[in-house]
């Protein structure tokens, strides 16, 4: 793949990032703000990303556009 897509706590908490394969151009993708956010998967696709995170200390399943954008709620 030409991006990679990973959880880090650069800004201060859990979050999802990207960057291309050779690490250059990251940025933050999730702005979840504290709640535990686990690492995104890619759909089959490459057009979106899932991840879990615990917003209301339940862990639920979110789905973000790779492009960047809102995060929507699956579950």
């Amino acid at each position: 793949g030409k991006h990679v897509v990973w959880r880090s706590t650069a800004s201060g908490a859990n979050e999802v990032w990207l960057a291309r394969a050779d690490g250059r151009e990251g940025r933050q993708l999730t702005f979840m703000n504290g709640p535990v956010t686990g690492s995104g998967h890619w759909s089959p696709d490459g057009a979106n990303i899932v991840f879990e995170s615990h917003p209301n200390g339940n862990g639920d399943l979110f789905v973000i556009p790779a492009a960047g954008g809102a995060a929507r709620t699956l579950t």
